[in-house]
């Protein structure tokens, strides 16, 4: 993506297991559309979608990821890309809900106070629904970064994504915020230190 300073771009990598989903949320987001006979992801694909939120001007790159264990290395690679990531599971799968754990400990394991929400996906599939107690056990230290999705109904892709953005913002403006109290912190140190040496010479 070409830089421009009046757009602010992020890099989003979705994460999950097999058949959770996350091609259909890729789809729904970029596309707003859906296939239903979509197969799983070989590797990695991405797309660039540009709008308006907040009257602010953004430029959003999604990369879509395989989830088998075959292309984890691949998938991997990408960790270092990514400025945020959405890590999604089934919702009628306790085994994709399990496995959070061990994406979102990889992701930690690779990135350095990274950004991440849950998408617990499938929220249309009532009757095969996992029992929200065993949800709550998973997600409960998540609970502020986690939302139940349905990409076939179009529920809560943008959302999530609009939470992400906030988040990414609110952690550029603190680093910003502590860049300026580091410089002004050194400039004052250096000012102190020639008053110093004036005063001893």
């Amino acid at each position: 993506m070409k830089n421009n300073p009046s757009i602010t771009q992020y890099k989003i990598v979705l994460l999950g297991d097999t058949n959770v989903g996350k091609t259909t949320i890729f789809n729904r987001y970029i596309h707003d559309k859906v296939d239903k006979n979509v197969g799983s992801t070989i590797g990695v694909d991405f797309e660039v979608k540009s709008f308006t939120y907040k009257k602010k001007k953004y430029k959003i790159k999604l990369f879509d990821t395989a989830g088998q264990e075959r292309f984890r290395t691949i998938t991997q690679a990408y960790f270092h890309m990514g400025d945020a990531f959405l890590i999604v599971f089934d919702l009628t799968n306790e085994n994709s809900l399990i496995s959070i754990h061990e994406w979102i400990q990889s992701v930690q394991d690779a990135v350095d106070n990274c950004t991440f929400i849950i998408l617990g996906n499938k929220s249309d599939l009532i009757e095969k629904l996992i029992p929200e107690d065993i949800i709550n056990e998973h997600v409960k230290k998540y609970k502020n970064f986690f939302f139940k999705t349905s990409a076939i109904k179009n529920k809560n892709i943008k959302e999530a994504i609009s939470k992400l953005i906030d988040l990414l913002d609110e952690k550029n403006i603190k680093n910003r915020n502590n860049s300026f109290a580091v410089e002004e912190g050194n400039n004052y140190n250096k000012v102190g230190n020639q008053e110093n040496n004036n005063k001893c010479c």
